[in-house]
């Protein structure tokens, strides 16, 4: 698990894009990624979880991981796995108490928690089984003990083999534990 530090605006987030191959319409890229001199598209095993959520808000937590489980994998897995996986990941990622909840918005004060919403975030990008999840400020907006329970679960998918990058601007010494490397 290796975290991308740095003040405001010294360019995490653009670092992060360019490694996990995201292209924003103003950004710019040329060049390859290489791993063992072979060219290769990062984008089939990784995911990306950015700073800023996207939600249907009328969509319950177990409805919004259904149909995005049943997105990405309609042609891989049978709809009965995909609900087994969907209910593994509810537990995993403690949104059970949560999952006939609306998701509801921020902005209304509607729905879920503020930690729910950046645990489901990484839950939806999972559902796929990356061997890369890229993570743009994965703390943000969360007091310590939230922030502290997210990195935890980013941690143990970590140990599973799953590798984690992502950029933090102001770790607290609890969650700096957590990151085996620092850029």
């Amino acid at each position: 698990m290796m975290a991308i530090m740095g003040e405001s605006g010294s360019g995490k987030t653009t670092l992060l894009n360019t490694l996990a191959h995201q292209k924003p319409k103003s950004m710019k890229m040329s060049g390859d990624i290489k791993i063992n001199g072979k060219i290769v598209d990062i984008r089939p095993i990784a995911a990306y979880v950015e700073q800023s959520d996207i939600f249907i808000p009328t969509l319950t937590v177990y409805e919004h991981l259904m149909f995005t489980g049943t997105l990405v994998l309609r042609n891989k897995l049978p709809h009965e796995k995909v609900r087994k996986k969907v209910e593994e990941i509810l537990t995993e990622f403690s949104l059970d108490s949560c999952r006939n909840t609306r998701i509801g918005s921020i902005e209304k004060g509607t729905g879920i928690s503020g930690g729910e919403r950046r645990r489901l975030a990484i839950a939806s990008q999972i559902i796929a089984s990356p061997k890369i999840i890229f993570l743009d400020e994965p703390t943000t907006g969360l007091d310590s003990h939230t922030a502290e329970t997210v990195i935890k679960i980013l941690k143990r998918l970590s140990e599973k083999n799953c590798a984690m990058v992502a950029t933090i601007h102001q770790p607290s010494s609890q969650i700096f534990k957590y990151f085996d490397r620092f850029e």
